[in-house]
């Protein structure tokens, strides 16, 4: 193989792996010892950690599942889900489910009125965004975990991914 074929196949391979890991990824990231969180990434940077917070404590952990239960138990969309864009702009969120959630997939992607379960699977509805709104909401309370040593809030960021939605809405 000639080595200018040789480069463009390496990228090709490269690029195919990060579409298929840029959806769902290949984990949650690393959570102190015995907790059971779910985690939240806001998926907005290429090239940089994402911004992310945990929800640890039981009752907001309990009512967060509940909401996605109930968002997941919508009619089908008809649509499977679509790769994430290399961007640095907001495409949606990505939770983390914790363990114990097993009535759950292990990972859910909420993007542009959608939730998708896995790649394979259809998309539902997320009605009015509402699922989407209420955990950019919860992440103007929270540290961003995505900065080790250094916890900025997500106050500001979630504040405006919300005034963006409210815009796209009217």
């Amino acid at each position: 193989m000639k080595p200018r074929m040789l480069t463009f196949a390496t990228c090709a391979a490269v690029y195919v792996a990060v579409l298929a890991t840029t959806a769902f990824g290949a984990g949650p990231p690393p959570l102190p010892a015995g907790l059971e969180c779910l985690t939240v990434e806001l998926i907005m940077y290429s090239g940089r950690p994402q911004p992310r917070y945990v929800i640890c404590e039981e009752a907001h952990r309990a009512e967060a599942l509940q909401k996605l239960q109930d968002a997941l138990a919508e009619e089908p969309a008809g649509v499977a889900a679509t790769p994430l864009a290399s961007t640095p702009a907001y495409q949606g969120l990505r939770l983390w489910l914790p363990p114990t959630a097993e009535t759950f997939p292990s990972s859910v992607l909420i993007r542009r009125g959608h939730i998708a379960q896995g790649e394979a699977a259809p998309t539902v509805l997320d009605r009015g965004r509402a699922l989407e709104r209420y955990f950019l909401s919860m992440a103007a309370e929270k540290p961003d975990l995505s900065i080790p040593g250094r916890q900025p809030a997500l106050h500001d960021v979630a504040h405006r991914l919300l005034q963006a939605l409210d815009r796209e809405g009217q």
